[in-house]
């Protein structure tokens, strides 16, 4: 049991949109886990500020976007980076946890229809693109849901392209790289 001076804060995760209202209800802050449903709508949000109910610490409704976010130099190492993305969502579904090769073990793949259907699902739970086009998108979402922050999940083959797709996240967001 960790021990600390304070409580943190209560916060729910929502896939669906049926969390929104236990949050507003409980004065609790929100997180939309849209890297889960990528199916989730801006709505929930409406709903958890149309009934949020202030607790002392959150007088005010506070609500984050959850996403995938997949960032390269070029477009074509996004690409490569999505299709690897695409792999490995579909074996999770599949059962199958092994870590892939890189892009050049599932560059040849062929999808059946019901696999290709699943990645077009899918792609709703992630954002792809060069820095500026990452930019345009997160800004979009962070419009559309109208929320306070966004909160980016990188999951790649290497440690080394997830950390270049954050460094690269941070230049297009003007934020310090270290």
């Amino acid at each position: 049991m960790p021990q600390a001076a304070t409580v943190p804060a209560q916060w729910i995760l929502s896939s669906s949109g049926d969390s929104a209202r236990i949050a507003a209800r409980f004065g609790m802050g929100l997180a939309i886990a849209k890297f889960i449903n990528g199916q989730a709508p801006p709505e929930i949000v409406d709903i958890y500020r149309n009934k949020f109910k202030g607790s002392e610490r959150f007088p005010e409704p506070h609500a984050i976007l959850s996403i995938t976010v997949l960032c390269g130099e070029t477009e074509q190492i996004a690409h490569e980076m999505r299709a690897q993305t695409d792999y490995r969502l579909l074996q999770f579904e599949k059962g199958n946890f092994e870590q892939p090769g890189g892009y050049d073990s599932i560059k040849d793949v062929v999808y059946s229809p019901e696999e290709q259907a699943r990645i077009r699902h899918n792609r709703h739970r992630m954002i792809a693109g060069t820095k500026d086009q990452v930019k345009e998108q997160l800004q979009a979402l962070a419009d559309a849901f109208d929320v306070d922050e966004i909160v980016v999940a990188t999951m790649t083959y290497s440690f080394e392209q997830r950390l270049r797709s954050f460094e690269l996240l941070a230049e297009a967001f003007d934020l310090p790289t270290s």
